[in-house]
């Protein structure tokens, strides 16, 4: 109780375990009104929203964590703000051309109207990563805390407000637009506080000195980011392609509920385990690997529990509480469990990459998991029908995830220390 990180980490799960958990009973009567077509549809929409908003930083938002001064911390901020006005120029006419493709080639009608306003969507995320790292940076917790729960409560309020008399699958875009709304301004009114950094006068010669010294991510980063992404968030429209919005649906209801238990920790865990492990870094391997044992039985814990009961009374659970066109959910939570376990403990500890400087490294696994994962879903599907897909991208996920702990924890220093004291 008296280690650091869980009480950062305790901080935020009380604004996080608060909206996840008005979004757990959501999802629960949107699955029932709705079914699996418009959930499919929707899930489509937040898995190319979470990509783009990757792109629209330029892959400069992680670095801000590594400045240590006020002024560069600014420079840094104004820099990634620059590149994501830049990414609007681009990417707004993009998405109004593109909207009736995306509806035929993921065979979702809603998005030839909800495909123009995905960009917007994919903007105003990009921008809430950058402040949430900001706020993290000054350790401004319950400040990140209250955004998170008034984004829960505002999706909860748009896409319930009609009841289930007025079924109607643009509401839930509706709501996710109007509760990413409410936490942008959330943030930027938090981030308005810090008058004196806004106030600081910067030039264009800082800037190019800020995009130089950090030019790895932009060349790096981004890229593994962005294949990380996709070799999950692609999953769903591959199958949307595939197989229809239903399969799609009932894939991303399995995820989804998989991985609530976990979405406490993941909304929490890493931005804390960042924070204090470029810290650590600076006070030695020592304090590394303490930072990480830490995290990593935090995460453990946390996860194993919820994730064994959740694929042991899966098709009952789904049967019981989403309804019988929903039982198949149940039996694709057992091939997604493992990758779900090993995926929360993975996630944080992707810090230590850009402690260490392995961009480039992480790049290459990150590419590899995107061929692997996605080729598995291919396979499937020439071979078999989307449950052969299913499983065997569990099975690469999970494998590959396995792989990529163990480089973790050499990184962190755990494996090689073990060796030396045994």
């Amino acid at each position: 109780m008296k280690n650091g990180l869980f009480k950062s980490v305790l901080t935020l799960l009380t604004g996080s375990a608060s909206s996840q958990v008005i979004l757990l009973i959501t999802y629960f009567l949107l699955a029932r009104w709705y079914g699996p077509d418009a959930i499919g549809q929707v899930r489509n929409y937040t898995a190319i929203m979470f990509m783009g908003a990757i792109l629209v930083m330029g892959g400069y938002d992680l670095a801000l964590m590594l400045n240590n001064t006020e002024r560069s911390v600014a420079i840094h901020i104004k820099l990634c703000f620059s590149v994501l006005l830049f990414s609007a120029v681009l990417i707004i006419p993009v998405g109004i051309l593109m909207s009736p493709f995306l509806s035929g080639w993921l065979n979702a009608p809603a998005f030839i109207f909800w495909g123009k306003i995905l960009p917007l969507s994919i903007l105003a995320e990009g921008a809430m990563v950058l402040l949430s790292h900001f706020l993290s940076k000054k350790e401004r917790y319950k400040q990140l805390s209250f955004s998170l729960f008034v984004y829960g409560a505002a999706f909860a309020i748009v896409s319930l407000f009609a009841g289930n008399e007025e079924l109607n699958v643009n509401q839930i875009f509706m709501a996710i637009v109007v509760s990413q709304a409410v936490k942008l301004v959330a943030l930027i009114y938090f981030f308005s506080k810090n008058r004196n950094m806004l106030e600081l006068p910067i030039s264009n010669a800082e800037l190019k000195a800020q995009a130089k010294q950090f030019q790895q991510y932009p060349t790096y980063h981004l890229g593994s980011s962005l294949t990380n992404y996709a070799s999950r968030e692609m999953v769903v429209p591959l199958l949307s392609s595939f197989y229809g919005t239903a399969v799609a649906g009932l894939f991303s209801m399995a995820n989804q509920i998989l991985q609530l238990p976990m979405r406490f920790i993941l909304q929490v865990v890493p931005q804390v385990y960042y924070q204090r492990v470029a810290q650590a870094a600076q006070d030695g391997k020592n304090m590394v690997r303490k930072e990480t044992i830490s995290a990593i039985g935090v995460l453990v814990v946390m996860a194993a529990i919820p994730t064994f009961l959740l694929a042991l009374f899966g098709p009952w659970l789904f049967t019981e509480l989403l309804g019988e066109k929903w039982a198949e959910s149940g039996q694709i939570v057992k091939w997604l469990a493992p990758f779900a376990i090993l995926a929360v403990v993975v996630s944080p500890l992707s810090g230590l990459v850009n402690i260490h400087g392995k961009l480039k490294q992480f790049f290459v696994v990150n590419i590899l998991f995107l061929v692997s994962r996605l080729g598995a879903i291919v396979l499937g599907f020439y071979v078999g029908n989307e449950l052969t897909s299913i499983s065997f991208y569990g099975i690469a996920a999970a494998v590959g995830s396995l792989g990529l702990l163990v480089w973790f924890l050499k990184l962190s220093g755990i494996i090689k220390s073990s060796v030396e004291n045994g």
